[in-house]
Order: structure tokens, then sequence, then C-alpha cells
């Protein structure tokens, strides 16, 4: 039975589908319901008294009609399918008509059903050639039937009365329900089309609506860009043109201030790649409850006060101290709603408040709470419904002059759903909104933070009067002005340093000289870094265990990783900080003493 009706899934599927043209769909239900006919037609040849010979061309088709849909409909010819149909009926028609009663009987109105099922069927020239032939083989059969005796005549008027009738009913019928399949075919089609096309609409609504989000986004970045641009140029030349020290360091503030604006904007953009295309990953870790509302709290608490506003920050004596997860992420999220929360208040209040929602039976876990309330402008309710969508800001007209790229809340909502948490938020028009983050986070029972390699070398750099004494590095970048301002970077470490400006001068440097360190650049002409350095392996020199370490502008997902793959002691993006440099320096000493 389970087979039977596979069988019959299979013929369905095989004329019913819609990537099947639309007349070869009725094709094939004509031509099927043409076998139900030539049955019917058998049994109305039976039952007028015709020629055996039309009772076994009706008996004949009935059977073979199937065999032939099933071995063509199952192989995908239907049009052969049609093809050997039309040869058939062609070849038979003219015997059923001399034979099953002739011009005083039914056979009429199978000669009409002829015609409607070539109509139907067939196209173009063929179905011309189709209805020509029908018509001349027609015309020969009434000059047989006058002329010969190769014809049947029907005995009485009531065989003649059952062909008629029995053939009206049957053709006829045949012929309402093919005409409304037809129609109930176009209907579908017509709607299916009319469904399409809404769909198609709204997909170039939301293109266009989406290609508008971008070009405001790219306006807010040109706006977002171009404005620290301006602080750096600005102030750039005014250091060049200052004598005064004090002045000097004021003007230098602003441009570490710019820089550090810029770096947000670029990190926004990568971050949003990254997640774009399934690469961000994270770094989870054991982290201190209390730093993390430090950190997040000190990111706006200035400015919250510069511009009046009350910063309240509370934190739940309960959340266990210590937790599992991805600190900074989480600090990230944090940041952005605050920094929304700061923006978009004009007076009033800001509140910070981390909550425990709950630790789990074992416990091994707890659910953190973490909401950033304030009394600002709100959001009304056509906004929410956009609230989170890349490149979308509240109200661009009326909130012009603040700054932002439309990143800010597609980000953080990202990074909330990949660390398994949910965002959510209420918010009154005028009155002001609150975003709640619940995370489920492991619990530490004892401070796990370890010491880091940065820390012990921290340390070490604390206990020892001068760790970096008597190191000497070689700095590998194309850049003259990034070698220039490494250079003093490292001078101020009393590092020794030495510059090379391409691959083949670093192949012929670390021949001569020995390095403790080697910072290589990674897109360089001729040579780029990691061909240096996998060349840098291929012969014998005294700095084969010399550690290197990519210095580079590439901070897309995935490069740390790559890098690390192929041999180098570290990583560090551009622009680097002091800091960094130094820390790094530390780490890969004590990595390879």
């Amino acid at each position: 039975m389970f087979a039977m009706d596979q069988f019959f899934k299979r013929i369905t599927e095989a004329t019913a589908g819609r990537d099947i043209p639309l007349n070869d769909r009725l094709s094939a239900r004509m031509i099927l319901v043409s076998a139900l006919a030539s049955f019917c037609g058998m049994i109305v040849c039976l039952l007028a008294h015709t020629h055996i010979i039309a009772v076994i061309i009706t008996g004949f088709l009935s059977i073979a009609i199937p065999i032939f849909y099933v071995l063509f409909v199952l192989k995908g010819k239907i049009k052969a399918l049609v093809n050997v149909m039309l040869f058939g009926i062609l070849v038979l028609m003219p015997p059923l008509w001399l034979y099953g009663g002739g011009l005083r009987s039914g056979m009429n109105i199978w000669i009409l059903y002829e015609l409607v099922l070539f109509a139907v069927s067939l196209s173009g020239g063929i179905q011309v050639f189709a209805h020509f032939c029908t018509i001349f083989s027609l015309v020969g059969c009434l000059v047989l039937a006058r002329f010969t005796d190769y014809h049947y005549e029907l005995k009485n008027s009531v065989d003649v009365s059952i062909s008629v009738v029995g053939s009206i009913i049957v053709a006829g019928g045949i012929i309402v329900y093919m005409i409304n399949y037809q129609k109930m075919l176009y209907t579908r089609e017509f709607e299916l089309v009319e469904k399409k096309n809404a769909e198609l609409t709204d997909m170039a609504e939301q293109a266009e609506k989406a290609n508008n989000s971008q070009k405001v986004f790219l306006a807010n970045m040109s706006h977002e860009v171009r404005s620290p641009m301006n602080v750096v140029l600005g102030f750039n030349h005014l250091i060049s043109e200052s004598r005064n020290i004090e002045e000097i360091h004021d003007f230098a503030k602003n441009i570490e201030s710019a820089g550090e604006s810029l770096l947000v904007i670029v990190n926004d953009i990568l971050d949003f790649s990254k997640i774009e295309t399934g690469k961000m990953n994270l770094y989870p870790a054991p982290y201190n409850v209390d730093e993390l509302v430090q950190m997040c709290s000190s990111s706006v608490e200035l400015l919250c006060k510069q511009k009046g506003l009350n910063f309240i920050v509370e934190a739940d004596p309960s959340i266990p101290k210590y937790l599992f997860g991805d600190k900074m992420r989480l600090r990230q999220c944090v940041t952005n709603l605050l920094t929304n929360a700061f923006k978009y208040t004009d007076e009033g209040s800001v509140w910070l408040t981390f909550t425990c929602g709950g630790i789990s039976e074992d416990k091994k876990s707890a659910m953190l709470h973490i909401s950033v309330k304030d009394t600002g402008r709100g959001i009304s309710e056509a906004q929410a419904k956009e609230l989170f969508t890349r490149f979308q800001r509240l109200d661009e007209n009326t909130n012009r002059a603040i700054e932002g790229t439309g990143l800010g809340l597609a980000l953080t909502k990202s990074f909330v759903e990949m660390m398994g948490g949910k965002i959510d938020f209420i918010s009154e028009e005028h009155k002001g909104s609150e975003f709640m983050i619940d995370l489920k986070q492991d619990i530490v029972e004892s401070s796990p933070e370890p010491q880091t390699e940065t820390g012990d070398s921290a340390d070490e750099a604390e206990t020892q009067a001068d760790p970096f004494e008597g190191m000497c590095v070689m700095v590998v970048d194309d850049s003259s002005t990034n070698l220039v301002l490494m250079k003093h970077l490292l001078k101020q470490l009393n590092v020794k340093t030495v510059t090379s400006a391409s691959g083949l001068e670093t192949l012929e440097r670390v021949k001569n000289d020995k390095f403790d360190l080697i910072f290589m650049d990674h897109m360089m002409p001729h040579m780029d870094g990691i061909e240096t350095f996998r060349r840098m392996k291929t012969f014998e020199h005294m700095n084969k265990d010399t550690p290197v370490v990519m210095l580079t502008a590439n901070a897309m997902s995935g490069a740390e990783d790559e890098y690390r793959a192929e041999g180098f002691a570290g990583y560090l993006s551009k622009p680097v900080k002091f800091e960094d440099i130094k820390k790094e320096i530390l780490r890969v000493k004590k990595m390879y003493k």
C-alpha cells in the first residue's frame, strides 16, 4: 500500500511541479483523462453494438495510454508523450470512426474531442498540422463510407441513440473537466504570480530602505571620521607653530582623544564585518564583577558630570564576585548602552544597575541582570520597530546634532545573543528608556584570575631596574613614517632599534646582526611579512630562534589565529599604543627566556 502511495506521489509530482511548463501540465492531464475516456468509450461501443474493431481500438487505448504515460512521465519526457499520443490518435481515430458507426453515430463527438485534445496539448505549427490531419482524415473517412464497404453502420435507432448520448456524456464530460482544470491552473498561477510580485515589491522596498539607510550611514560615517580628523590636523598644525610646552601638551591630548574616537569607529565597523561573515569569536575567561562595574561606569561618569546629569551606579552585593564570560564584549555592550543614554538625555539622570537574577540549584551559574536607565527623550512605537536595525539612527532629522554611526545597538544585540543572553527595553516617549540585558554566567568559586603573562611581565618590570636593558629590536615596515614612530617609541624603553624597509633587506640583516625581537609588518610590496618570515626559516642565520611579532594594520577576524598558526610569536594591530608595545616585549621576552 505504501509503495503504491509513493508511486502515485511520484506521478503527481512529475506532472504538477511549478518547474514544469504550464502547457506540459495541461497536456499530461489531458492525456491521462483520455485513458478514462477510452475505457468509457469502449463501454459505449459495447452497448451500441458497434463493430468489434471499434471495441478493440478503444480497449487498446484505455490500456496503452496509462502505460505510455507512466513510462514517459517518470522520465520527465512529457513532450515525447504528447508526440506519441499525437501519432497514435491520428492513426487509430479513422478506423475507430469507420467501425464505430460513422456519420450516424457518436463518433463525430470524438472527432471534436480529438480537436480539443490537440488544441490543449499542442501549440504552434504542430498544432496546425494535427488539426489539418484530423480534418483530412475525417474527409477521407466520409469518402470511404460513401463509396466503399470499409465501414460499419449501426443497426437501429436505439444503438445510434446510445452511441450519440454516451459519446456526448463521456467526451463532453471530459472536455468540461479539462476546461475547469485549465481555469484552475491559470487561477492558481495568477495568484502565485501576484504573491511573487507582492514579495518582489516588498523586497524592492526593503532594498531601497536599506540602501537609503546605508546612504545615511555613510553620510554619518563621513561626519564621524572627518570631525576627529579635523581635530588631528588642526591641532597638529598648532603644535608645529607653538613654543608653549603646556599648550603643546594640551593640543597633544586633544589629538589623542580624536584618535581614540576614530579607533572606536573603525572597531565598530570591523566588529560589524566580523559578525556579518560569521567570524566573530568570543573569548570567555574568569573576571571580577566589581572590576567590570568600575570599567563600565568610568566610560561615561565624567561625561555625565560635564553635562550636568546625575550618574547613579548600583551593584547587587548578592552577585557572585567572580564569573566566567567574555568581560570585554560585555563591557562593550554596556558601554554602548550607557553612551546612548548619555547622548539622548538632556537633563535628569542615568542609572547603571547590576543585579543577580538568580543562582542555579547546583550553585554553578548565575543570571546576571544589567540595566541602563535614563530620563531622556524616549523611543516612539514607530522607532522601536527598527531600534536594533543596522545603519539605523532614531529620528535622523531631529537627532542630527547627536553623533553616532547607527551600529551601536545592532552590535550590542548581536554580542548579547552570541553570549547566549537576551536584550530588551521599555520606553516612554519624552520620559526615558530602560535597556535590560539578561545573561547566564558560570560562577567561579574563588579568585580565578591567574596572573597573566603580561601581568607577570609588569611585575618583572617593577622588580628589575631596567628589564629592556641591552635589548636590540628590529622593526620591519615599508612605511618610513611607521619606522620613525616605532623607533621613537622604543627609544623611550632604552631599546636599541634597527629598521628595515623591505623583506629582502630583512633577509640580509638577519644574516649579519643578532636581534632579541623582530616586529614584522604584513602588507609590504615585492615580499610581504609572511613570505619574509617563511624564507627566514629556509637558511641558517643567527636569528633563526628570534621571536617575530606581527605588527600589522590587519585587524580582521581570524587574523591573529592565522599569524600564530604561521609561527609568529605574537600579534599587535595598528594603531598600536606605547603600553601595548611594552607589554608585548615583556611577554615575549619571558616566553623565550
